[in-house]
């Protein structure tokens, strides 16, 4: 039995499919992929981490939304939350897509959890601007951080009790993501 034949796109393509789109879609390696609604958890883990985020930046940082893109090798996400620290850099090929984020957070869904940790996480640590990608878990308080060191990656996981430090001077004490 033949396999079906799945299209590859151009980036450029994938600019043309997003304009005309009425949900968010992603790109990478030639795929477009269209982004699921996220569950009511998932949202409101996202907006506590944005306020709390948010409230804490001091200039030259700024926090971006889910409608912001960030632009890898190969690849247009659109992370749950990011950060960019100093003049935001647009992509060559994409004028609304960020390529300097300094911290990208993601919501783990249980559709997306194992490409966030993996895929993803690939792509946003091969930014040079990026210090660190943070996982935040929807089914348990637990907060990963993959964090950039002189000697490479080092990654960090925290629970209920404890409190996130990040480069950018924001503190986020894990049980305030989570309903109690």
């Amino acid at each position: 039995m033949a396999q079906p034949v799945v299209p590859l796109y151009t980036y450029e393509e994938y600019l043309e499919r997003l304009e005309a789109s009425q949900i968010r879609l992603e790109f990478v390696d030639g795929l477009i992929y269209a982004m699921a609604g996220s569950s009511p958890e998932h949202n409101r883990i996202a907006m506590r981490l944005t306020l709390r985020v948010g409230n804490q930046l001091v200039p030259p940082c700024e926090a971006y939304g889910p409608d912001q893109k960030i632009r890898t090798r190969g690849a247009g996400y659109f992370p749950d939350l990011s950060i960019v620290c100093g003049e935001p850099q647009l992509a060559t090929d994409d004028r609304n897509a960020f390529t300097n984020p300094s911290v990208v957070f993601e919501v783990l869904s249980p559709s997306t959890a194992a490409t966030d940790q993996t895929t993803k996480a690939e792509r946003y640590r091969a930014l040079p601007s990026l210090k660190e990608y943070v996982l935040v878990w929807q089914t348990e308080p637990r907060i990963q951080v993959h964090r950039w060191q002189p000697e490479g990656w080092a990654v960090a996981d925290y629970a209920g009790g404890d409190t996130v430090v990040l480069s950018c001077g924001v503190s986020l004490a894990v049980s305030e993501l989570y309903p109690s």
